[in-house]
């Protein structure tokens, strides 16, 4: 699951992403829930039409299906895609293959866990709350709801619906 921004334009909406079908419930972190608006296999949340994908903490113990791992990795390889981390994201990003060779961020308690779990990465969790490298920017945990504070920073000037 993923909430993801779209290209920035004066229509710009945030688009909440998921392997659920379009009105059910995603459930993050915390009793975070969000209602999915787009299932990652649709054309508009292909890679290349995305600016900013946003993933959120989900439960760190979630397994993930092979074509939502695929879906993450190919937005991750657009160059004109940023993808953010935050909090137990990480787990995700990781079983997509994003943290090899990269500088990361993760939540300060699951520090040693994430650098056994997800190897080729460098740690910065426990020095750092967050770290960009190249179009991955990462997180330890920021006050919820997460999608919002992230994006609030990278573009105050988009209207936000209310997340549950």
């Amino acid at each position: 699951m993923c909430v993801c921004l779209p290209r920035v334009s004066s229509r710009s909406k945030i688009k909440d992403i998921g392997s659920v079908e379009p009105g059910e419930q995603i459930d993050l972190t915390a009793g975070v829930r969000i209602q999915c608006t787009h299932h990652f296999s649709d054309p508009e949340v292909q890679p290349g039409k995305l600016d900013i994908v946003l993933v959120p903490g989900p439960d760190p113990t979630s397994t993930y299906e092979k074509p939502v791992t695929d879906w993450l990795a190919a937005q991750a390889a657009s160059k004109d895609t940023d993808i953010l981390s935050v909090c137990t994201g990480i787990y995700l990003c990781g079983e997509a293959g994003l943290l090899k060779g990269k500088k990361v961020c993760g939540p300060r308690g699951l520090q040693s866990q994430l650098k056994s779990k997800f190897e080729g990465a460098t740690w910065f969790g426990e020095d750092l709350r967050w770290i960009q490298d190249g179009n991955f920017w990462s997180c330890g945990m920021l006050p919820p709801p997460p999608a919002l504070t992230f994006a609030l920073i990278l573009y105050p000037s988009i209207p936000f619906p209310g997340i549950s």
